[in-house]
């Protein structure tokens, strides 16, 4: 998997468990961060 990958998943993770702003994001890369955001982002439309 590649990293936008990983965002993305990430961001279904946070969708499922209903989390717009999940405390657990500091965690993770830098990069994948951002991806992770902005699939929150897109999923909530």
């Amino acid at each position: 998997m590649n990293w936008p990958m990983y965002g993305y998943a990430f961001g279904k993770l946070a969708k499922a468990r209903g989390e717009t702003k999940p405390a657990w994001i500091k965690h993770l890369r830098e990069d994948t961060k951002i991806f992770t955001r902005e699939a929150i982002k897109w999923l909530s439309k």
